[in-house]
Formats: structure tokens, sequence, C-alpha cells
């Protein structure tokens, strides 16, 4: 059994109420869009919890396929499918463009080098293959 993310909505909001708080704006950050545990978990259970607690409460919506949330998809995917210089992609903020590969060295793995796929080492679509499938065996026909 491994435990979920803690502490528990339900748990926090009983603890809140102990506190004296009288409402709560529920924030679900970790989901882009509604489905089952979103609904159940917090349009149910913690919107229940507050009721019997006497808590005012609200949900904020997931973004879902809001246009401006679709849109910010379509710049974030725009400026990474631009050409491979990153100095040549657009951009929407002061920051510049984000990289999307790690540059040589930036995850060094310190348990032994392996090609990666996003990495500047990358042998991805090259056709060389790192992990070549073994020899056959003294006496066995190949494939």
């Amino acid at each position: 059994h491994v435990p979920w993310l803690e502490p528990d909505i339900n748990d926090a909001i009983e603890e809140l109420a102990g506190q004296g708080v009288k409402g709560v704006v529920i924030v679900p950050l970790g989901f882009v869009s509604d489905h089952m545990e979103v609904v159940w978990d917090l349009d149910t259970e913690a919107l229940d919890t507050c009721g019997k607690l006497g808590l005012a409460a609200t949900r904020v919506p997931t973004p879902g396929t809001h246009r401006k949330f679709v849109a910010g998809i379509v710049d974030l995917i725009c400026e990474r499918t631009a050409a491979n210089n990153i100095a040549d992609r657009p951009h929407l903020t002061k920051l510049g463009p984000w990289y999307d590969v790690c540059r040589p060295g930036c995850c060094a793995n310190f348990r032994g080098e392996k090609p990666t796929i996003a990495g500047a080492d990358t042998t991805v679509g090259t056709g060389h293959d790192p992990y070549p499938a073994a020899a056959p065996a003294a006496g066995q026909a190949t494939p």
C-alpha cells in the first residue's frame, strides 16, 4: 500500500475549522481537467466536509479546455517545434524560450553514461541503436 499525498484535504479542512477559519477555497493545482478523482474528492467529499463543519467553500475550476489555457499550450508547442536554434525560437515572456533538451553535462548520471532521449547526446532518429541485440550464441542462426 502506497499512501497518497498528504495531508488529506478533509483532514486539512477539519484542522482549519478547528483554528476558527470560516471558509476555504479549494484549488486543484495538480490537475488540468476535471475527472472522477477531482469531482469525487473535491466536489463531493471535501465540500460535504465543509458543509458538516459549517464552512463556506468553493472549488476553483480546472483549466480544462478554456481557450486561454489551450492557447498557452499551443504557444509552448510552437516554441519547441520551431528551428532547433533556441535563440531563434518565439517566446512570449522576457525570460526567453525555455530549453527542452538538456545541454551536455546538465544531468550527469553518476551510475554511468547512457544515451538519453532528449539530451544533446541523443541517438534517437539517427538510425544508431544504443542498445543492440545480443549476438547469437555459437551455432544459432541470426534472425
